[in-house]
């Protein structure tokens, strides 16, 4: 026997196992994909194999991929689940732990600059108390 027939008879059988576990009959197949039921039989007893558009649909009919229905055993990657929930909670900690150290980062430059000027000093601590000053604005703007 031939790589291609043996190829074949594997995804006749695939096919018919995948039929069978749906509860499907050969005509409930064919209907689902807009074939003649003989069809389905040629390709489940190994004498035909389905094109590659109806390899696809067949798939999809059975949830699972083209790979999987050619008989290839090895497990697809299952997609990554996304917890919403979690992550929404996630960011909104996030936005507001930003919120608050950006008041708390305009509080402590206006203590530091109250407290530069009472003690009649100038020049770079001046500019870096600003600077503290306006970056915490711009973290608070963004929240």
């Amino acid at each position: 026997m031939d790589k291609m027939t043996e190829n074949t008879n594997q995804l006749g059988m695939n096919i018919r196992k995948m039929r069978q576990k749906y509860h499907m009959t050969q005509q409930d197949l064919a209907d689902c994909l807009l074939i003649d039921r003989t069809a389905v039989s040629r390709w489940e007893s190994g004498n035909s194999m389905p094109d590659l558009l109806h390899m696809k649909h067949l798939a999809e009919c059975f949830h699972i991929s083209i790979d999987q229905l050619l008989g290839d055993e090895k497990p697809v990657p299952a997609a990554r689940t996304v917890n919403f929930e979690y992550e929404s909670v996630l960011i909104a900690g996030m936005c507001t732990a930003s919120f608050f150290l950006g008041w708390l980062g305009i509080i402590s430059s206006l203590v530091l600059l109250f407290e530069i000027h009472r003690r009649n000093q100038s020049g770079f601590l001046y500019l870096l108390a600003g600077a503290v000053f306006l970056n915490s604005i711009v973290i608070c703007l963004n929240d």
